[in-house]
Formats: structure tokens, sequence, C-alpha cells
């Protein structure tokens, strides 16, 4: 017999395993919410080369350096290696955040 005041088996067997549900759901939301981020936040790396007046930009391979001669073209140098993240207004639309145009917040240049 069960006591006054306390829960059935059933229940207490249906309440746990809604907990444990929403733990595992919350779990796998969270860590693809990670996953998101850090594709978010990827740099992409690239490299300039001189050729003569002109420079060009191309992805960064390993063994670049600066000064390096490279034969992209004749005379050609790596003058520059940069990382370029992605940043503020564009990685806040990515990520669903209002910003001043979604509130019809216009800027006035």
């Amino acid at each position: 017999m069960a006591m006054e005041g306390s829960m059935p088996a059933w229940l207490q067997s249906l309440l746990i395993l809604l907990s444990l549900g929403a733990v595992i759901y919350l779990t796998i939301k969270q860590a693809r919410d990670v996953m998101k981020l850090t594709e978010e936040t990827q740099e992409r790396i690239y490299t300039e080369i001189r050729c003569g007046s002109d420079v060009i930009k191309r992805d960064f391979r390993e063994g670049d350096y600066v000064g390096a001669a490279t034969d992209e073209c004749e005379g050609g140098r790596i003058v520059g290696i940069y990382a370029v993240t992605p940043q503020g207004e564009e990685r806040a639309k990515k990520r669903g955040f209002f910003s001043s145009s979604s509130l019809g917040l216009a800027r006035r240049t």
C-alpha cells in the first residue's frame, strides 16, 4: 500500500523519464550551438604576394613566411600574412540577434 501523500510509482517513473529527456535535449542543443559558434569565429588566413606593382592575395599555405620568394610570378615575394575573422554586425545577423536595421532604426551618415 502506498502511503498517503506519496506519488504513485508510475508517475515518479514518468517524471524521471521526462527529466532525462529534457536533459538530453538541452545537452544536444548546447553542443550544436557551440559548434555553430566555433564555425562562425573560424578565421581565414591569407598571404599577400607582391608582383612588381601588383599585390595578389591567396590562401595561406604551410611554409609561407614574409620575405619568401614565390613562383606565383617572376620576382614575387610574400609581403604579408594576416587573418580575417567575421566581425560585429555580420556575426550578429548570422546568430539571429536584432540589429538596428531590423528594428527600423536607420543610420544617418
